[in-house]
């Protein structure tokens, strides 16, 4: 099938309330059209739900990952036993404005699986996700 990847990136960290100041700015900008098949999904996991299997649709080398969520939660890649990585909204949970704020975790690398945990007890979370692999030849 073919499929072009679009990545715009930028960071910009700034003392003091300001980005007046930064300590950090970066912008990475990446067209590319080397990956074959992609797959996204939008999941729902209930509370406290554990070790969700993703599948992976056509992808069967998949090369890039991106996971958007509504709330906290942990992504394992490779196996579910794997060491979790813990994917948080940058703000105190029971901020009144975290509702709006989402945890995201972009990816290049290799893996063979994904599982999905939620860490709220207490509620739902939504999340999207998109896999694009398969090298073109």
């Amino acid at each position: 099938m073919g499929v072009r990847s679009f990545v715009e990136l930028s960071v910009q960290i700034g003392v003091g309330a300001s980005l007046d100041d930064k300590i950090f700015d970066r912008d990475v900008s990446e067209l590319l059209d080397t990956l074959d098949h992609a797959t996204v999904q939008v999941i729902t996991l209930a509370e406290a739900e554990a070790l969700f299997a993703v599948g992976l649709g056509d992808v069967t080398a998949p090369r890039l990952l991106y996971i958007e969520a509504e709330g906290d939660i942990d992504v394992r890649l490779w196996d579910s036993g794997g060491q979790a990585i813990a994917v948080r909204r940058p703000i105190d949970p029971l901020s009144s404005s975290a509702a709006d704020v989402l945890a995201f975790l972009l990816l290049t690398g290799t893996f063979s699986s994904i599982y999905l945990t939620n860490a709220s007890a207490t509620n739902s979370v939504r999340v999207r996700v998109m896999i694009a692999g398969d090298l073109v030849t």
